[in-house]
């Protein structure tokens, strides 16, 4: 049966080699959903069988619905060591730090401004049209 499923000038394993190569393949699997569209588009999308009991607010993983509770139960288990400041994601404590390391690693490249944080650079280019694009003091007309 497994030969008449292989595609032409496929190798044939043996029946030992198959069950190796079944074991080492991932028993957890995503299932995905296909929603068509109206229009006739389509998306594949991620079931979120993971309901909040506060807000019966639905997530896709049991990490995503633990983070979210800590908005219901007030946690917040990350502090920053220098201001004590105290955060429910550990993303949102290593932004806040380059508030006190003043890094800058986000810039425009219209106008070469720096930024500490992605929202803040996105925003800004949303009004920035080139921010009378710096040019060495030479080549300004006088």
């Amino acid at each position: 049966f497994l030969e008449a499923l292989r595609q032409d000038g496929e190798k044939s394993r043996s029946r030992k080699e198959e069950e190796t190569a079944e074991a080492s393949q991932p028993k957890k699997s995503i299932k995905k959903v296909v929603v068509i569209e109206q229009n006739g588009s389509f998306q594949l999308r991620i079931p979120k069988n993971f309901i909040c009991e506060h807000c019966f607010g639905a997530f896709r993983s049991s990490y995503h619905l633990k983070r979210h509770i800590l908005i219901h139960t007030g946690e917040k288990p990350f502090e920053c060591d220098v201001c004590d400041m105290r955060f429910i994601q550990k993303y949102h404590l290593e932004r806040h730090k380059r508030v006190h390391s003043g890094e800058k690693p986000y810039q425009c490249e219209r106008c070469m401004q720096s930024f500490s944080r992605t929202d803040r650079l996105l925003r800004h280019k949303r009004m920035c049209q080139g921010c009378q694009t710096k040019t060495p003091d030479s080549q300004l007309l006088l």
